[in-house]
């Protein structure tokens, strides 16, 4: 039997093309099943890359057969258990629980095998309403990752806050007033963005279930458009320090790159493409002089919820999230960063809160949908059936109708966590007057609507 499909899926889904590993899943499914009962029944690491591609198209019930599977094929093995107690959480049967502080009390585990065990405790403790223990699972689980990140690559505050602190002075309102031209053409991508945690990805689900519209989930086009600028402009340098020599000419060819790449991830020529990236937040001065009919979507969320959902959440590639310090200044220059947008650029942000589309799904979806040009289909409340294909830390999240389990999590770790939420607060909120739907240049600068009591 010709392993190719299987090999094909293995190996998009080791390389991030999900949706590739999705209609590979979709197209040879049988094929796929009858080499993994014949074939390889007995690689445990195969049945972990098929369950994670599993979670990813949505099929939470043959991801957690494929993690039994695992199980089977190796008992007690770390990363099977971890996986099915985050997949299942709070609905982890007792034998399981059991298998995990079995495992956890193996003496023999390194230290990113305990971390991942003690990330998934704490969703199954969390879920279950066993706060204080889930509260110390994550201290270590943190405190190790922290350790294991330690030496290159390791995250700097000070660092981030010197490259906002340079976003801020480069693209200011001169260097918008200075642009002229028009967008490459009438397509319009649609921007969400925000921080990690602060409901990007069930905005992208709502629009993505809509005919027209096309999710296309988290990508790099802004970052490497960034570091592009100096190669584009033919003069050396940090990208930063060219940003002043940016003309239509070179913004145009940005931008028709990036528009090439995002044809290439659209392949039903959908009339609207959503680029899910939290962190284009970064670079949303350039995104704006790149697209200028754009349109940009943040989400917000109270700071407060987003600083827990980061510490408990395992990231396999934002290290700020493994400290509270770290946290805290992150959310900070966000803050100050969004700010200085309001002011500077000349297109609309919408703003979107995450509590608002708890409370009112329907109202936000309808003006998303409104804003992306495009009529309503009812379609958009249905988002948690689309099983286009997630790759986020919200993966089984986007799966679930709306609930408010998540609104004020923040309650349950407040002494644990208090000098964060201390260091985030923003007493200059009043959180009785509701912010605009959309915002222009001009916009109160403070955007958390949480009240702080």
């Amino acid at each position: 039997m010709d392993p190719t499909p299987l090999l094909d899926l293995l190996g998009r889904a080791r390389d991030g093309d999900h949706q590739a590993a999705a209609d590979l899943l979709r197209d040879y499914e049988s094929h796929i099943h009858l080499i993994l009962k014949r074939r390889l029944a007995s690689s445990a690491a195969t049945q972990l890359f098929v369950g994670g591609v599993y979670e990813v198209v949505a099929d939470l019930a043959k991801a957690e057969a494929a993690y039994r599977q695992a199980l089977i094929l190796q008992p007690g093995a770390p990363l099977a258990i971890a996986r099915l107690a985050a997949l299942l959480r709070g609905n982890l049967p007792s034998a399981d629980r059991a298998a995990l502080a079995l495992s956890l009390a193996d003496p023999h585990l390194d230290q990113n095998q305990r971390a991942q065990l003690l990330f998934a405790q704490a969703q199954v403790l969390d879920a279950t309403g066993d706060y204080a223990r889930a509260a110390n699972c994550l201290r270590e689980a943190n405190a190790l990752r922290l350790e294991s990140n330690q030496g290159d690559g390791e995250y700097s505050a000070g660092e981030h806050e010197r490259f906002v602190d340079r976003l801020i002075r480069v693209f200011d309102r001169d260097f918008f007033g200075k642009l002229s031209g028009e967008p490459v053409a009438d397509y319009r991508p649609v921007f969400v963005f925000g921080l990690p945690r602060s409901g990007t990805s069930l905005i992208e689900q709502i629009l993505a279930s809509h005919s027209r519209i096309h999710g296309a989930g988290e990508l790099f086009l802004a970052q490497r458009s960034f570091e592009a600028i100096p190669e584009k402009l033919g003069r050396p340098g940090a990208p930063i320090d060219c940003v002043s020599q940016l003309d239509s000419s070179v913004l145009a060819c940005l931008a028709s790159h990036y528009m090439a790449e995002l044809d290439r991830l659209n392949p039903d020529q959908r009339d609207r493409i959503v680029d899910k990236m939290p962190d284009n937040y970064l670079y949303l001065g350039l995104l704006s002089a790149m697209f200028p009919r754009g349109i940009f979507i943040h989400c917000r969320r109270d700071l407060r919820d987003t600083a827990v959902s980061c510490w408990m959440t395992d990231f396999s590639s934002i290290r700020w999230a493994s400290s509270a310090q770290q946290i805290a200044a992150r959310l900070r220059d966000h803050r100050r960063l969004m700010d200085h947008w309001r002011k500077v650029i000349p297109t609309p942000i919408h703003e979107v809160d995450y509590e608002q589309v708890v409370r009112d799904t329907e109202r936000v979806a309808r003006r998303l949908v409104s804003a992306c040009a495009v009529d309503w289909e009812p379609g958009c409340l249905e988002f948690h059936r689309n099983r286009r294909p997630v790759q986020s830390a919200s993966v089984t999240q986007v799966r679930e109708p709306i609930h408010r389990r998540s609104v004020a999590r923040w309650k349950n770790y407040e002494q644990p966590l208090a000098e964060l939420f201390a260091a985030i607060r923003e007493p200059q909120c009043d959180s009785k007057v509701p912010l605009p739907a959309t915002t222009r240049s001009g916009s109160p600068p403070c955007y958390n609507v949480a009240a702080w009591r």
